[in-house]
């Protein structure tokens, strides 16, 4: 069992450190990354998990289960490196999943994929000793890569949620992440308009939000912002 307050205290210095030098190294271990997933929604969703798990290259899919009461005794029967939860919300079944696999004596990291999640929420399933965080929207690749660094023992944090985790003040809206997004990679105002199909004249209103919530100055600005809160490009 893991201490919330030390977890937290690793959670800020990789965020901080761990991202800038995982870029440098290479990451990717010789064996594959045993996972027992828990799985919330219809069975179609579950089946889809199961297929994308098991095509997935280093991924070694031990079991997903469907219920609560069968988490702990997988975990125990297949002894994983992960135990990967994906839930369509951050919600009290979520917070007690990831309280039993930090009071289970086993090696299972906990690793959350959501539709979405509250920086709040984010704070909350730090302290419980997560050890990765993930929007729906991460590609199979991206998974991949975030289960084999965690495996290795670090903490991953999708981009967006990292980046609501470090900002102050309200949280920014799903349009104005994709902004943000866009600005990193180097989209100018008539390219972002065009690919979020919306007119100039909210995109000036969305950045001017933007900038308010970041307590930021400009475009450039936002951008140095996204970058030293951790923002990092898949």
């Amino acid at each position: 069992m893991r201490d919330g307050k030390a977890h937290t205290a690793e959670w800020k210095t990789q965020l901080q450190n761990g991202n800038k030098e995982s870029a440098d190294h290479d990451i990717t271990p010789e064996r594959s990354v045993r996972v027992v997933a828990f799985a919330q929604g219809p069975s179609l969703e579950t089946a889809a998990l199961h297929a994308l798990l098991t095509s997935l290259p280093s991924i070694e899919l031990a079991a997903i289960v469907t219920t609560y009461d069968e988490l702990i005794p997988s975990i125990e029967r297949h002894s994983p490196e992960i135990g990967l939860i994906v839930v369509q919300r951050a919600d009290t079944m979520l917070f007690n999943l990831a309280h039993v696999l930090r009071e289970h004596p086993g090696d299972a990291r906990a690793v959350v994929v959501a539709e979405t999640m509250a920086s709040s929420q984010v704070q909350g399933l730090i302290e419980l000793g997560v050890h990765g965080m993930f929007l729906a929207q991460i590609s199979p690749q991206q998974l991949v890569a975030a289960l084999r660094a965690i495996q290795l023992g670090q903490i991953v944090l999708d981009p967006m949620l990292m980046l609501g985790l470090n900002h102050q003040g309200r949280e920014l809206s799903a349009r104005q992440e994709q902004i943000i997004e866009l600005l990193v990679r180097g989209a100018q105002n008539e390219v972002i308009a065009r690919r979020l199909s919306i007119s100039n004249s909210t995109l000036k209103r969305e950045l001017k939000e933007v900038r308010a919530k970041l307590n930021v100055k400009d475009r450039t600005e936002i951008v140095s912002y996204a970058i030293n809160a951790g923002f990092i490009l898949w």
